[in-house]
């Protein structure tokens, strides 16, 4: 699958138009993505091995590929372009900003990724007639998910803290960032930054995102925030657009996809089934639902500024959360009928129980006895991906985001579970299985006592659980678990 997040910058480009546009050295992924918002692509690969890659293009890329076409020199009759990317800038005189702005129209952009060390300095594009010269810091340098302007302090600061990683290097390395920043220090940000250069610096006339959503909210948002997490088909791109008030900060999600738009309207589905109840108080309000730029938008209102620290324990704040929403759309059914036994179901039948570890083969005999698949389970609304990262808090304050993989009737406590699994096995310590299975059975009958949940189904709730999760993410450690909830031999984990 093709890894389109590399040209998640695409929403920065200040054009009116999106009809031609020449990448060089931009890879495939990045090339596919901007095949979705420009008509006409003319590509310079950086090796013959990415050209390559765009001949096996996912479902949700396919459909545009054929407005690539790709080139092997630039310049020529090649003129006439409305954005102009440079993905690798080359050494020798194969490109420089003098033939790039001969190759742009009068109102072109110029994107540059990676310009720390090339020849592009602000004067330099001013005397080339580009009237606006913006900085964007790409972070992880090497494989860049999180972008951000460079210029003003408060921006630095809002894009640092806009994602929590999950590892505690990650979020060491964050917060050494955010010291330097906060002491005017830049250069540490502009290792693999983009470059956006314009000729037109006139806001009434430009149609980027951050104009857009200002004329439809009717807020003064200056600049935007940037941040794609998954690499899925069901991807989106989540944006802060930064005002110049910060209470009036808000955040967009952007699906160009189908799978992605699916998501989106599962997350509006579910944010309008909390209204009216507890839970509310603890997610995002939604203000608008449109289309820009043939992209699904979603705006929601922004967490407080203050709220950005993660809590790695399941506390009896979010268990009290977790009981509230376990009262929508409560109903009770055969575990057979439940979603996540048709998904598990449907696994097998693609793969007809072949090649399956022996852990999962064991459970699957467990649960498909007539017994476990007539037995009544509690199914209700949940969030789907209640995870530390997917948290902020605010004082002793959850505010719950990303609700796009929420289900209107999903498993009971599965939430609870997965809080606990993801956040043992991909951030750590990892307890062992049978410490983590005793957590779990722990955890279920605490919080089933309290949201009042009969207590007969928790077993085979918990154990559909743990196969869809093996389903989802199939891991050493959900092995290790399923190992211990069969007696088998434990598997070894790091």
């Amino acid at each position: 699958m093709l890894d389109e997040r590399s040209a998640s910058w695409k929403l920065l480009v200040p054009t009116r138009r999106r009809e031609r546009l020449l990448a060089v050295g931009l890879d495939a992924g990045g090339t596919a993505s901007l095949a979705r918002w420009w008509q006409e692509v003319a590509w310079v690969p950086p090796s013959p091995e990415a050209a390559r890659m765009l001949e096996s293009p996912t479902c949700d890329s396919g459909e545009h590929l054929p407005r690539v076409r790709t080139i092997t020199r630039v310049g020529g009759n090649g003129t006439g372009y409305d954005t102009i990317v440079v993905g690798a800038w080359p050494n020798g005189d194969l490109l420089n900003p003098a033939l790039i702005a001969s190759l742009l129209t009068p109102d072109g952009a110029l994107v540059s990724l990676g310009f720390a060390g090339s020849r592009l300095t602000t004067s330099g594009l001013k005397r080339l007639g580009f009237q606006s010269v913006r900085r964007y810091a790409a972070l992880p340098s090497d494989r860049p998910r999180l972008y951000f302007s460079t210029a003003s302090r408060a921006v630095r600061a809002k894009g640092l803290g806009f994602h929590a990683p999950g590892s505690r290097q990650a979020r060491w390395l964050v917060r050494a960032a955010q010291r330097f920043s906060a002491l005017g220090l830049r250069q540490h940000l502009h290792r693999g930054a983009v470059l956006v250069a314009s000729r037109d610096d006139d806001a009434h006339v430009r149609d980027d995102l951050a104009v857009w959503l200002s004329q439809q909210l009717d807020l003064p948002l200056r600049d935007l925030v940037i941040y794609a997490g998954s690499d899925s088909p069901a991807r989106k791109l989540t944006v802060l657009a930064t005002a110049d008030n910060g209470d009036a900060d808000v955040v967009a999600k952007l699906a160009d996809t189908q799978t992605g738009v699916a998501a989106l309207r599962r997350e509006a589905t579910a944010l309008a089934a909390l209204g009216g109840t507890p839970a509310a108080s603890c997610a995002p309000a939604v203000l608008l639902e449109g289309t820009w730029c043939d992209c699904t938008v979603h705006v929601q209102s922004c967490v407080p500024s203050n709220a950005l620290r993660q809590k790695p324990k399941l506390n009896d704040a979010l268990v009290w959360f977790l009981v509230h929403l376990s009262h929508i759309g409560r109903v009770t059914m055969a575990a057979e009928k439940t979603a996540a036994w048709q998904r598990i179901e449907q696994h097998l039948l693609n793969t007809n129980g072949d090649n399956v570890p022996p852990a999962v083969a064991r459970l699957t005999r467990q649960l498909t006895r007539l017994e476990e698949a007539e037995r009544r389970v509690v199914c209700h609304r949940t969030h789907g991906d209640f995870t530390p990262w997917n948290i902020k808090w605010c004082d002793d304050q959850p505010f719950v985001i990303d609700w796009e993989e929420s289900e209107p009737a999903g498993l009971e406590l599965s939430d609870a579970c997965r809080f606990l699994f993801r956040q043992a096995s991909l951030v750590g310590p990892w307890p062992g299985g049978h410490a983590m299975l005793r957590r779990l059975r722990t955890t279920c009958n605490e919080s089933a006592r309290r949201a009042g949940l009969p207590i007969a189904g928790i077993g085979t709730a918990l154990r559909l659980w743990m196969l869809d999760e093996y389903l989802a993410q199939p891991s050493a450690h959900i092995l290790d678990l399923l190992d211990a909830a069969t007696g088998g031999k434990p598997w070894r984990v790091a």
